[in-house]
């Protein structure tokens, strides 16, 4: 198994962006927005890092029973997308995680940008240890993280440490459903030794053994094939866009996970469990 740190240092690595704020700002601009007038939704093309956008955002959350009295922890924030939404949204009190320092510096900027700074902190750190008290959350979700992670029993072991008993954890990744090899680069990885992609069943053995009760599975593939046929259909990008995050080879990246979507190699999948 790869040392930890190495593979924090990596993670990080091909995430960091030099120049993050700026870059969203200039983008911005060029749509006619600036700080001062922008919004969660004028965001979500940039911010909602995962298969199918801020319309998989909306059906991920839509199954959790979440209040303004549910405390939440993001497990891998990115710049703070979800974890907007779930607090304007729910009205929650949410908590994002990130390895990645100029994501979580630019997650404190955008926020403060819409109001929500009261609502949303974000701490840098690694996933696998949290370094935050057991048994204070009351729901705790991840959107594409599992794909870097290695060691899914331990990411499940020290999301079922903080969460409160019966507190519940919320899964959408990318897993493999059939055979074949990605090509690379994809959004999550340059090449074959940053990626982690494992199947429904670790996963639920991972979770069952970490304490937590898969209670929903959510197999995605046709929504996400069906969201790429139209993106492929507008071809017309916008200044503000997931181009900003993945810098380098953003169409190529995206045109190999949109491969291995439809060859069947990968899929994204919801998951839902609480813990006993």
């Amino acid at each position: 198994m790869e040392n930890p740190v190495n593979s924090d240092k990596s993670i990080s690595q091909h995430y960091q962006h030099p120049d993050l704020v700026r870059a969203i700002a200039d983008a911005l601009k060029l749509q006619g927005k600036s700080k001062e007038t922008v919004s969660t939704r004028d965001l979500a093309s940039v911010d909602e890092f995962h298969m199918g956008g801020p319309v998989a955002t909306e059906h991920f959350f839509k199954a959790l029973e979440l209040t303004a009295n549910t405390k939440v922890i993001d497990l891998g924030c990115g710049i703070g997308g979800s974890a907007r939404f779930c607090a304007q949204s729910y009205g929650c009190y949410v908590t994002g995680v990130d390895l990645t320092d100029s994501y979580v510096q630019a997650a404190r900027v955008l926020t403060g940008w819409v109001g929500l700074s009261n609502q949303v902190k974000f701490l840098q750190g690694s996933v696998l240890s949290l370094g935050v008290e057991s048994d204070q959350f009351d729901c705790a979700y991840m959107m594409h993280l599992g794909m870097n992670i290695e060691d899914k029993a331990q990411l499940f072991k020290e999301a079922a440490r903080i969460l409160k008993p019966k507190g519940t954890i919320a899964i959408y990744d990318i897993l493999r459903v059939g055979q074949g090899e990605l090509s690379y680069p994809v959004p999550w990885t340059t090449d074959n030794a940053g990626s982690h992609l494992a199947t429904i069943d670790v996963y639920q053995q991972a979770l069952d053994k970490a304490g937590l009760e898969v209670e929903i599975v959510n197999n995605r593939q046709d929504f996400a094939k069906g969201f790429y046929n139209k993106m492929a259909q507008n071809n017309q990008p916008k200044p503000l866009g997931l181009h900003i995050l993945m810098q380098q080879n953003a169409a190529t990246k995206i045109a190999n996970m949109v491969s291995g979507l439809t060859e069947n190699i990968i899929a994204p999948f919801e998951i839902y469990a609480r813990k006993r």
